[in-house]
């Protein structure tokens, strides 16, 4: 990620096309520009198309995880009633 503060007080965000090459290699073009042989440019629709698809996985992974938590938990509660019910009894038996 590149940041420039050099043009004015305004933050500039961006990345180099040879990072992202290495990961999506689809989003980059190579193109010769003047006495550039080998520019890259980036193609931000395909980022974009990344992105969305890797939130949507992002999700479908947290909503997996949270239903076998939910499962978990569910579970953990009826063992716990269980054993209460066990200990009220024996301690209604001991009373005795």
């Amino acid at each position: 990620m590149k940041e420039d503060y050099s043009s004015s007080d305004k933050k500039i965000i961006g990345v180099y096309a040879q990072d992202i090459e290495e990961i999506i290699p689809e989003a980059v073009s190579i193109v010769k520009y003047e006495k550039i042989e080998d520019l890259r440019t980036l193609q931000e629709s395909a980022l974009l198309f990344v992105a969305i698809n890797a939130i949507k996985e992002l999700n479908s992974n947290f909503e997996a995880y949270k239903k076998e938590t939910d499962e978990k938990i569910e579970q953990m509660l009826q063992i716990i009633e269980s054993q209460s019910q066990q200990i009220a009894l024996l301690m209604s038996n001991n009373a005795q």
